[in-house]
């Protein structure tokens, strides 16, 4: 069991909204260097360079995110139980991954949209002006995810998305979707299980690594905590998570969350370091 972490008691729910009027007016009554703590609230703007959030996401829309999400898992998951994910399966067009691979897409590209904090016109928005504005925060360009099947496999669906000056260079996943999503029976044979995995993958990264899907996940139990204590983690883990760490997983992904990333060789992975999971502690 690791160290306790504390936070202030939150309050009800709604409370802070409340309670604001007031506590602008006592700032006003007391001297200029006492603080006025504002309460605790669900959801809280956090920042931290590796994992924020600016709040645009409320926590009705973190959770129908989720659930889209594991829906889609699901049925690639199902997939895979017919069609094993192999070096000689994974560049083959299926079918059944097109609606997947668009869908898993449109989520994505809707997560970016509702948390981009940027200059540019909302309905004008590309994978263009998502990464110079994630990339800096997130740091998904080296995160590396392990893909839960045997042969043990990192996927890094960012991998090469920025340059030196942090400037988009285009992902051949994301290129083949837009292709996929223009001209659907031409470009049939971008729906390959690779591009599926990437873009879901993707996906599953980007969810780990904002706050505002802190509580939907815990709900869903797709965090695993080791020995620290999840009702007072969330501060902790998202502003300043040295010698933290914990594990986001699902059926098919785990990606760490915190101080610590993957080892450059899977192999080398100790379970107990990023909170053990359901699986991943069964397969390293």
């Amino acid at each position: 069991m690791g160290p306790r972490i504390w936070q202030h008691t939150s309050l009800p729910k709604g409370s802070a909204s409340r309670l604001r009027p007031c506590l602008s007016i006592i700032s006003l009554l007391l001297p200029a260097k006492v603080p006025v703590v504002i309460p605790y609230r669900e959801h809280s703007v956090t920042h931290h360079p590796v994992c924020a959030s600016i709040g645009f996401m409320d926590n009705n829309q973190s959770d129908l995110i989720i659930c889209w999400y594991l829906e889609m898992e699901k049925r690639v998951e199902s997939f895979i139980q017919t069609v094993p994910y192999r070096s000689d399966t994974t560049t083959l067009f299926f079918s059944p991954l097109a609606s997947i691979f668009l869908d898993a897409c449109s989520v994505l590209d809707a997560v970016f949209r509702e948390e981009y904090n940027g200059s540019v016109n909302r309905e004008k928005l590309t994978m263009g002006d998502y990464a110079p504005e994630f990339e800096p925060r997130l740091s998904l360009q080296n995160k590396r995810t392990l893909f839960l099947q045997y042969p043990l496999k990192y996927m890094q669906p960012f991998d090469g998305w920025t340059d030196k000056h942090g400037a988009y260079c285009a992902l051949k996943w994301w290129q083949d979707h837009n292709d996929l999503k223009h001209d659907r029976v031409a470009k049939h044979e971008k729906a390959t299980l690779d591009n599926c995995l990437l873009s879901l993958c993707a996906l599953h990264q980007l969810i780990s690594q904002l706050s505002c899907f802190f509580h939907a996940a815990k709900r869903h139990n797709l965090l695993h905590f080791g020995g620290w204590n999840p009702n007072h983690i969330e501060d902790v883990i998202y502003k300043n998570p040295q010698g933290v760490t914990i594990l986001f997983e699902s059926s098919l992904f785990a990606t760490p969350l915190g101080e610590e990333e993957f080892p450059e060789n899977a192999m080398h992975i100790d379970a107990l370091l990023y909170g053990k999971g359901n699986r991943l502690w069964r397969l390293v």
